[in-house]
């Protein structure tokens, strides 16, 4: 980090231990990563021992810092329910830890990061090869018509990059961060991205969604749903 964030770290951590109900203090994203840029804030999680959670986003020493504030417990259901929450107690750096309540979270969220998702079911799997189907249906009728529409392009390329993770297996990054990640584990995916970026057509969206469906089993075009019981 440079100075000024070090600044802001170190003035951060230094406030926050000295609050009674400070359990624990994690440290996250692309700061934590030597990744910042200028536009970076510092992330951190707070482990608390409080019946309440409460967050906050403030400048100190002229750098964004947001902050959320949980019980154990609570963390405990976010790194079950949130990729993200997962993916940042995996991958950040204890900053204080007075009770190893931290330290447990921190090795809990590790082995399930490791893991990576569970395995889809098959009609899990089969709802995600529909959607992309309609994708490239939509994709389709807009190349027919002339239409060129950037903002539902981009939209479908992302979804599509969300569906990739799903039927991969792999966590999903944020939004931000998921066309590099994808890119990283399938190289025609980077080149269609590429393309994409360098023409964003309805065109090269539609190449992209259809590599992604493809390696997965192809278009459903016709299907039939589970039956469902309802209970009177």
């Amino acid at each position: 980090m440079n100075a000024k964030f070090r600044e802001a770290y170190h003035s951060f951590v230094h406030q926050i231990k000295l609050e009674q109900s400070t359990k624990g203090i994690l440290f996250f994203g692309s700061a934590q990563q030597g990744k910042e840029s200028p536009s970076s804030d510092l992330d951190f999680y707070i482990v608390v021992e409080s019946d309440e959670g409460w967050n906050y986003k403030k400048f100190i020493c002229g750098v964004p810092v947001e902050a959320y504030f949980l019980p154990k417990n609570q963390w405990q259901k976010l790194i079950d329910e949130s990729p993200h929450v997962l993916k940042s107690f995996a991958t950040g750096t204890i900053v204080y830890d007075t009770n190893f309540s931290l330290q447990e979270l921190v090795a809990y969220a590790k082995n399930k990061y490791e893991q990576g998702p569970d395995e889809l079911s098959d009609l899990q799997k089969a709802n995600w090869r529909i959607t992309l189907t309609e994708i490239c249906l939509d994709l389709e009728g807009q190349l027919q018509s002339g239409v060129n529409n950037p903002i539902f392009s981009g939209w479908a390329l992302m979804k599509a990059l969300e569906g990739y993770c799903a039927l991969t297996r792999v966590w999903a990054y944020k939004a931000e961060k998921l066309v590099e990640q994808c890119s990283a584990l399938d190289s025609e995916i980077e080149t269609l991205i590429k393309q994409y970026n360098d023409n964003p057509s309805t065109l090269h969206a539609k190449k992209l969604v259809e590599h992604i469906l493809n390696k997965h089993g192809g278009p459903i075009t016709e299907y039939t749903g589970p039956r469902v019981k309802f209970q009177e």
